[in-house]
């Protein structure tokens, strides 16, 4: 979707809003604006970590596969209990 049609979608959403919900709704903007700038360095050291997975062998890689299959099987387990 273009910015200027999600800006659109913002403005005709925001007509919609009780004035009293106006000024929590600008403070959260302004939180998120400041949290934005938050977002480049933690991407970045996850990036860090692309390409790791093709040092391992295959062995690793399927051990290290198998474990993550049972831990989320076991998680799914127990949420549905």
């Amino acid at each position: 979707m273009k910015p200027a049609s999600i800006r659109k979608q913002m403005i005709d959403e925001l007509e919609n809003i009780p004035e009293d919900k106006l000024q929590l709704l600008l403070e959260l903007i302004r939180s998120s604006k400041s949290d934005l700038s938050d977002l480049q360095p933690k991407r970045r050291s996850i990036t860090d970590y692309a390409g790791s997975w093709k040092e391992m062998d295959s062995e690793q890689y399927n051990t290290m596969i198998n474990k993550l299959r049972d831990r989320r099987e076991k998680a799914r387990r127990e949420r549905n209990v």
